[in-house]
């Protein structure tokens, strides 16, 4: 959009321009972040004196404010899903084919249900698993992280490990990754194979979500869903008596995050009944 200017030719309508977008169609988050990709430079180029010496912050602020920001992608397209238990029950049986792309598919659907990032799903290697059916590994930020798996999905993992050395044909290496791609078998047919030790991507890991959710007739699910869907799973577990097994503190534990109020938006999306909850509690008549 800027064309061909020179840093110090630049306009406060070309900066605030760009910001906004040419057909003026960006999401409120996307502005923002060019805002502050755009004051960033403007600094730098400041500092250097090669700037427009323009002052923009009122500017800036006045934008910010006009476009605040918002979350779960809710002028996209896909806006964000929390899947219900039965929907992801759906998801996770789509997988049951007899297949060793049918398990890692599974697999690699399980793990991002236990709330792992899909750079942390792609990137996990079996140094991860340890013997105390555990998963440890560097997350977001470079922050350790671990969670404990259940009997269920720690029967499905340990079968895995054994196909594994059966397709590679020797031990399993630590660095070998839990979840891998699948190719095409070779160029004269379109038969498809796990293609062992060789890292899926954060790409393939999409359309393997992708297929097996249209599958299930759930209609698009991302892979930050399965995320958001673990906090859902947590939120809505109950006691026996109808008491939360797991508060906010909880869940940001097991999801990771480094702030609170993170593991709150998640939550304060799927929590729209509070104030029907709140009328009979606070009826004091």
């Amino acid at each position: 959009m800027l064309g061909d200017l020179a840093p110090a030719e630049l306009r406060d309508a070309d900066i605030l321009d760009w910001a906004r977008g040419r057909d003026r169609t960006f999401a409120n988050n996307s502005i923002r972040r060019r805002l502050a990709l755009a004051r960033t430079f403007l600094r730098w180029c400041d500092r250097r004196g090669v700037g427009p010496g323009l002052d923009l912050e009122e500017e800036f602020a006045v934008m910010r404010r006009s476009y605040p920001a918002t979350y779960g992608k809710v002028q996209d397209a896909h806006p964000a899903r929390w899947l219900s238990a039965d929907e992801a029950a759906r998801l996770v049986a789509t997988c049951s084919d007899g297949t060793c792309q049918g398990e890692r598919d599974e697999l690699a659907i399980r793990l991002g249900l236990l709330g792992l990032r899909v750079a942390e799903l792609c990137s996990l290697t079996w140094a991860n698993v340890l013997a105390d059916r555990t998963l440890a590994w560097t997350g977001k930020g470079r922050k350790p992280r671990r969670v404990r798996i259940g009997l269920g999905l720690a029967a499905r993992l340990e079968a895995w490990h054994d196909a594994y050395e059966a397709g590679l044909g020797r031990p399993v290496a630590g660095s070998d990754p839990v979840i891998c791609a699948i190719r095409t078998a070779n160029q004269h047919t379109a038969a498809r194979q796990v293609a062992w030790s060789a890292t899926i991507t954060h790409y393939a890991y999409r359309r393997l979500l992708a297929r097996r959710a249209d599958a299930a007739g759930l209609g698009h699910v991302a892979p930050h869903d399965l995320r958001r869907t673990a906090a859902n799973l947590l939120n809505t577990a109950r006691s026996a008596d109808g008491g939360h097994l797991f508060d906010v503190g909880d869940i940001q534990k097991v999801l990771g995050h480094a702030q609170i109020g993170t593991t709150q938006r998640y939550l304060n999306a799927l929590d729209t009944d509070a104030i029907d909850r709140a009328a009979p509690v606070l009826d004091l008549a």
